[in-house]
């Protein structure tokens, strides 16, 4: 086995990383010596992100980028900027942003906005940095899934990928994507030094925990006493990314900082395949000739 470079070598790209589990993964990576390029929603709150971080991390060392997620066209552009800003320096990607929306709602492509944010826009991005990771191994993906991915009931081996429901049900659906696509991921990895894992981080008292309406409201407003703080949440996402007792872990998934089985629907490998096939088709318009995953 290759061994990996020492932390302040290595380089972690967080998505979402401006609120919530994402910033104080950010703040966690960067006091464990690593470069932290931080992305946001707009350049400006990525900023701002930095800005919270050098004061928790004197001495850290941050890069800014930002995308909107609810864009493919915006998260194909993040690929480059992350390969102009780090000199094509990326040991980790941590797949972290993430919605809940109460409703259906529309990205600007015209697929539904959960689905759209938390699975197709991360598959998207890893496809687009793959070669930079794989250039760069040993190298990790971690992708924050939620132990919703059980709730999830797939019908005839299909998930609704594209149109779904919205609401605590697309938020499921999503999540079991996230651990399907971990999996189908870590299997076309196998045999090289680059990784997949995904994890569950806990109920987390965030504000995308306290965005939900109607049914998925209630529920996150019942779990709100229980909830960790972002800062414990983000322990797993810290572990997974940087840790060297996981260092050549892969298809696994995380909860509480240790591996767990993920449901019975999340193993189905046709299910699996099925997913992949159907995220290439709608991403790979995005990506053109910058993907190498197959």
């Amino acid at each position: 086995m290759v061994d990996p470079p020492a932390a302040a070598e290595r380089t972690v790209l967080v998505t979402g990383a401006t609120s919530g589990i994402g910033l104080h993964t950010a703040m966690g990576l960067a006091g464990r010596g690593m470069r932290v390029i931080v992305h946001g929603r707009t350049i400006a709150s990525a900023r701002r992100a930095t800005a919270a971080i050098v004061g928790a991390v004197p001495g850290a060392r941050l890069l800014s980028v930002a995308a909107d997620f609810g864009s493919l066209a915006a998260v194909a552009s993040l690929a480059s900027q992350v390969r102009a800003v780090s000199g094509g320096s990326l040991h980790v990607l941590v797949n972290n942003a993430g919605l809940a929306s109460g409703s259906a709602r529309r990205s600007s492509d015209g697929f539904e906005l959960t689905m759209a944010v938390n699975h197709l826009a991360p598959f998207l991005l890893t496809a687009a940095l793959l070669p930079t990771l794989q250039a760069n191994a040993p190298a990790r993906v971690v992708t924050v899934a939620s132990v919703a991915h059980a709730w999830a009931r797939p019908r005839r081996g299909r998930i609704p990928l594209t149109d779904g429901p919205g609401g605590l049900r697309s938020y499921a659906h999503s999540k079991l994507a996230n651990v399907l696509f971990t999996y189908a991921l870590a299997r076309r990895l196998q045999g090289s030094t680059t990784s997949a894992t995904c994890l569950h981080p806990g109920a987390v008292r965030t504000r995308l925990g306290r965005r939900g309406s109607g049914g998925m409201g209630m529920g996150l407003l019942l779990l709100w006493p229980l909830a960790l703080w972002p800062q414990t949440a983000a322990r797993t996402s810290i572990l997974l990314a940087s840790d060297p007792t996981v260092e050549g872990i892969s298809g696994a998934y995380y909860a509480s900082g240790r591996a767990v089985r993920s449901s019975a629907a999340s193993h189905d490998r046709q299910l699996q395949e099925w997913l992949w096939h159907a995220s290439e088709q709608v991403t790979l318009p995005f990506l053109g000739a910058a993907s190498d995953v197959g």
